[in-house]
């Protein structure tokens, strides 16, 4: 397997409505492996891409140029695990696509607070979900907004 990728786990592969039905928790890309090891001279052993999620235990990567690779919004919780005898034992690179918006509620702008509460967040086919817990986010803002000129002291 020299130069391949051992386990590969891509976002975009994962639909619902391919069962011919999309309830609620369908769509969540994700996957546990426990107990995997993984034997790939100068290759990947587990890739995780496209926004797809995996919590991995007891995960064993040896020989490899990567162990993990995470890419494209791939994210991971990895346990009780190692890298033996590779380059680059984790490897985080690029962003996901937006899966949430919402509006931000309770107009405080302090610059000390790191509370921000949502409202009407919705996934990408308007059905109100919120994020999972440690997903990570980012804001945009209308800079029309605010105001560009400089205040009067």
């Amino acid at each position: 397997m020299t130069g391949s990728i051992g386990m590969k786990i891509n976002g975009d592969n994962a639909d619902a409505a391919f069962s011919g039905t999309n309830n609620l928790g369908q769509d969540l890309k994700s996957m546990v492996c426990d107990a995997y090891t993984q034997y790939n001279e100068a290759g990947i052993g587990v890739s995780i891409s496209n926004n797809g999620y995996a919590q991995l235990v007891s995960i064993f990567t040896i020989g490899c140029d990567v162990g993990i690779a995470v890419s494209s919004g791939g994210q991971c919780d990895l346990t009780n695990s190692n890298s033996s005898f590779g380059n680059i034992g984790l490897k985080a690179d690029g962003f996901g696509d937006i899966e949430f918006t919402g509006i931000s509620t309770g107009g405080n702008t302090d610059a000390q607070v790191d509370t921000i509460v949502s409202a009407g967040t919705t996934d990408i086919s308007n059905s109100i979900r919120v994020p999972f817990d440690g997903q990570g986010a980012y804001f945009v803002l209308d800079m029309n907004d605010y105001d560009d000129t400089p205040s009067a002291t």
